[in-house]
């Protein structure tokens, strides 16, 4: 490079970089990207300064942004961001839904029975909101449900809080299948008032839907670990699965784990799978039914055009697949209302506890008079002993009109 009326070219250090017209020295780079990730990490819209272009620091301010240039240039984890942690958009100014259902709804028993435990990872309820991350064909969607009416009057508002591409469409119709909001609450409510025996509880619990997983392997994957262990246990087990498994999403600096999706689980190592407390064969039922779902092999389209009986003989065909868990992965994972899982040791003595009944063929009479809605009995079994746990709040008496009588 000379100057004009110049013949011997300008002496430049060792280090400095020439592109056309543009020289950089020693420090330019690690400034100007330090800057592009405190702006990035900020939100901002402003534009990042070009390399070379000259940048000014000066005291405490220069120290920390060069702590922070080498952690950028070394790859480690810049203040803010976590290396695992998938970036999102905000979606705090997003305008609420509203997701229309019949009257009576009551969303936190719908909830806690399909979180079935207040540990669960991924269904969280916080401040009386649903909270949950789902996979969706953009990414993961961190989507927030709250009724702003009340149990007999609901205002459903759907929101999505955060997520990973900016033009994301609302997942509607996966939360709809969550909280059961195009079951009709009706023949329900009164198949239980029937029985007197469940009337006070039916009124307690009001206006509960029958969940149901986002997913079949989902619905796969909250049944095999739950094989002969209390519900506790299973629980631990499923959200040790998560925290190792399930991909992450932050929001206002608390991470979100969305449910680990088949494929991958269909490519974890059986001893990963053990790790989070499964046995052998669970591992290796969990881990082939994931290779089936990944695959195309098995699909809930497939399912959902067989009538529950012969969709309870194809999966009790599957390895590792008996009459009990075959009956909840159709329950709470296709919402076929139809069945009761037999032999479920906690739900019979939930049931029996209510009913003031010992187990045997009394107990099943009644189970078998709610017909095609039978499963139902399944959910108010577990919402009756997390009612009790007062891990739900019991939904208010009804105020019925009084009647005006004329005085003569």
């Amino acid at each position: 490079m000379t100057s004009l009326g110049r013949t011997s070219p300008h002496r430049l250090t060792p280090f400095a970089r020439v592109e056309g017209t543009r020289v950089t020295y020693p420090g330019d780079e690690a400034k100007a990207l330090t800057l592009q990730a405190r702006q990035s990490h900020a939100g901002s819209e402003e534009k990042a300064p070009q390399l070379g272009a000259p940048v000014a620091h000066s005291g405490s301010k220069a120290k920390s942004l060069r702590r922070d240039a080498l952690a950028v240039g070394s790859g480690s984890n810049v203040k803010g961001r976590r290396p695992d942690a998938r970036p999102a958009h905000s979606g705090s100014k997003a305008k609420s839904l509203l997701l229309e259902t019949r009257a009576p709804f009551h969303l936190e028993a719908t909830v806690r029975v399909l979180q079935r435990r207040p540990t669960n990872p991924v269904d969280r309820w916080v401040s009386d909101r649903y909270q949950r991350v789902l996979t969706t064909p953009h990414g993961l969607a961190l989507v927030e449900v709250a009724n702003e009416g009340t149990i007999d009057a609901p205002d459903v508002r759907l929101r999505v809080l955060a997520s990973e591409h900016s033009t994301d469409a609302s997942p509607i119709s996966t939360v709809r299948r969550l909280l059961g909001l195009d079951v009709d609450p009706r023949p329900l409510q009164r198949l239980v008032e029937a029985e007197s025996r469940l009337r006070s509880l039916g009124m307690a619990l009001r206006g509960m839907r029958p969940p149901r997983f986002a997913g079949l392997f989902e619905a796969v994957a909250n049944v095999v670990p739950f094989q002969q262990v209390s519900l506790d246990a299973g629980v631990a087990i499923v959200s040790r699965l998560v925290e190792r498994f399930g991909a992450t999403l932050e929001h206002d600096g608390t991470r979100h784990r969305a449910f680990p999706t088949a494929e991958t689980i269909a490519g974890a190592r059986l001893a990963a799978l053990k790790a989070c407390g499964m046995s052998q064969r669970k591992a290796e039922t969990l881990e082939r039914v994931a290779r089936s779902i990944a695959s195309g092999d098995l699909t809930e389209e497939a399912l959902a055009l067989m009538k529950s009986p012969d969709a309870l003989r194809f999966l009790t065909e599957l390895p590792g697949i008996g009459p009990w868990s075959a009956s909840l992965i159709l329950l709470r994972g296709l919402g076929r209302l139809d069945v009761f899982p037999p032999g479920d040791v906690g739900v019979t003595r939930g049931l029996s506890t209510l009913l003031r009944l010992p187990p045997g063929p009394s107990l099943t009479r009644i189970i078998d008079r709610f017909g095609d809605l039978r499963g139902y009995l399944y959910f108010y079994s577990l919402g009756g002993a997390l009612l009790e746990k007062e891990w739900i709040r019991a939904a208010p008496s009804l105020q019925r009109p009084r009647r005006n009588v004329d005085r003569k």
